[in-house]
């Protein structure tokens, strides 16, 4: 009524309408008061479905409550006041997501490295600390979560999860559905405190349940993960994954791979006893450099396997398919795993071994172009040789472009091989990681081009010694064979008979004239080069 186009512009008739609305809800109010009270004898009370004619003043409360006892038997004991309630404070709402992005990030930390009496550390001691769920392990001094806690109220909610998940099978099933049945009997749960259980919960069972965002598994559960997934739980499903015997052949088969070829298990990781397989090679391949995850300098072997690994979204489906597949390795049921492991293994090996080696490669290859084009078999040699080299040229050079190659060149650095990459990075414009299998030739073609550019300039920095530099001129031709000669010149402005010349050449055509000065710089080549 308050938006009727009649009061829209009319801001006395508002007022009177909103006064006049708050009197019938007040009157509304107290009719409905007085009709149920306890002590109206025209009520017919019924508790659980049945009559109850002993309802009286002062026992309605007590009913109450004893109908939600049946009804919400599951229900944990929440001891934080602050947290109970479906909608949160901000204040609170900060608080739950500090203790959240704590338990994830410093787990082994006594009090989870919380400081002070905020709220978050309030919701931890009562939810937490006091029901026994964060403890010290005796024997390591380190502190981890359980879920056998002291609140035995607490073990229907686990038994619910466990089942639940289970349940859901491949398909899994979203947070968000989760916490929306723990808002029903006979849990009755609000969605302040959910949450945290749902995440204390997913940290315990890391070996057993599967976390997916938006279809993509996460082996790894980070603060902004955990964060998010209080903050928009309809995002991520939950997945419980039983091995069979088969599976746990074929992941025998993957830890010894991950082993052989040293890829890091970081602390952290998910379902490590199977699952946790696909995370250190999810991770070893996607920290990978640009040029590694994109170069055809490999086989297509390696090629399919970094493709499958950089492309999924489920961990079983990339261990018990995309990968035996990518590697041409059948691991049916039917078939004998005495046929396949000792294969898979050797092959795996072999393409994480590639995978490895494509960026060094790269390096080695840079770094060979280098010393063959400076004429040099030894790299440090050549870092202390063309440093000084260039640093000596810097002042006398206004070509913009090549300023910032000779100031690679003479930039120090510890290890020549860094030397090499920033030459390479300076040349390309782009770092050498990040490069593509076609950046290499027109690198080479390049660094051949400066390194004569660089030649000459020295030849300049020789003659300038001796006479005024502005008289100095840098001829350079480049033959149908594609050779690039270039030869330093001195002009002498002053000589008539070079004017006069000049001056006859300048008065053809301009194509005689071009023709004229293309002969003229070929013969002079080719009299520098027998003088040379």
């Amino acid at each position: 009524m308050e938006d009727a186009p009649e009061v829209k512009r009319d801001s006395v008739a508002r007022k009177e309408l909103a006064f006049r609305v708050q009197i019938a809800e007040q009157r509304f109010y107290e009719y409905v008061t007085a009709l149920f009270q306890a002590e109206n004898e025209e009520l017919r009370w019924y508790v659980n479905g049945k009559p109850n004619p002993n309802v009286k003043p002062g026992t309605i409360s007590t009913i109450l409550s004893d109908l939600c006892d049946v009804c919400y038997n599951q229900s944990p004991k929440i001891g934080n006041e602050m947290i109970s309630y479906e909608r949160l404070s901000s204040a609170a709402a900060k608080a739950r997501r500090e203790l959240v992005e704590a338990m994830v990030s410093n787990a082994s930390q006594e009090n989870l490295g919380l400081k002070g009496f905020g709220p978050e550390v309030a919701m931890y001691r009562s939810l937490l600390l006091a029901p026994g769920l964060h403890r010290q392990d005796p024997e390591t001094g380190l502190w981890n979560f359980v879920l056998e806690g002291n609140d035995t109220s607490l073990q229907g909610l686990w038994d619910y999860l466990d089942t639940t998940i289970t349940k859901a099978g491949e398909q899994g099933i979203r947070v968000s559905e989760v916490l929306a049945e723990l808002q029903e009997p006979p849990f009755g749960m609000r969605q302040g405190p959910a949450p945290i259980y749902v995440c204390l919960y997913l940290l315990v069972r890391a070996e057993e349940v599967a976390v997916f965002k938006e279809d993509t598994y996460r082996p790894y559960l980070n603060a902004a993960d955990i964060s998010l997934l209080v903050k928009r739980p309809d995002l991520y499903v939950l997945k419980r994954f039983v091995s069979n015997h088969i599976e746990r052949q074929v992941f025998d088969a993957y830890q010894g791979v991950i082993k052989l070829a040293r890829i890091q298990n970081p602390p952290g990781l998910r379902n490590a006893t199977m699952l946790g397989v696909a995370g250190p090679l999810i991770k070893f391949v996607s920290q990978l450099p640009s040029y590694s995850q994109k170069t055809r300098q490999i086989t297509p072997a390696a090629q399919r396997v970094r493709s499958v690994i950089l492309s999924s979204t489920d961990p079983i489906k990339l261990l018990f398919e995309d990968i035996p597949l990518s590697l041409d390795i059948n691991i049916s049921d039917n078939t004998d795993p005495s046929v396949w492991i000792d294969e898979l293994t050797l092959r795996l090996q072999s393409v994480l071994q590639e995978l490895a080696d494509a960026y060094p490669a790269l390096n080695s290859r840079v770094q060979q172009i280098m010393m063959k084009v400076f004429g040099h078999d030894n790299l440090s040699e050549l870092y202390e040789e063309q440093r000084m080299r260039a640093a000596n040229l810097l002042e006398i050079c206004d070509d913009s472009e090549l300023l910032s190659v000779m100031q690679a060149f003479a930039r120090e650095h510890n290890d020549p091989a860094d030397w090499v990459r920033g030459i390479a990075g300076a040349i390309t414009r782009k770092h050498i990681d990040s490069w593509r299998d076609n950046d290499f030739d027109p690198f080479a073609a390049r660094l051949r081009d400066y390194a004569e550019r660089i030649n000459q300039l020295e030849i300049l920095a020789s003659i300038n010694g001796i006479m005024p530099r502005e008289q100095v001129r840098l001829l350079t031709l480049l033959t149908p064979n594609g050779q690039m000669r270039r030869a330093a010149i001195t002009l002498n402005g002053n000589d008539l008979d070079v004017k006069t010349y000049v001056e006859k050449i300048m008065e053809l055509p301009l194509e005689k004239s071009r023709a004229v000065l293309g002969a003229l710089a070929g013969r002079l080549m080719e009299e520098t080069g027998n003088e040379q």
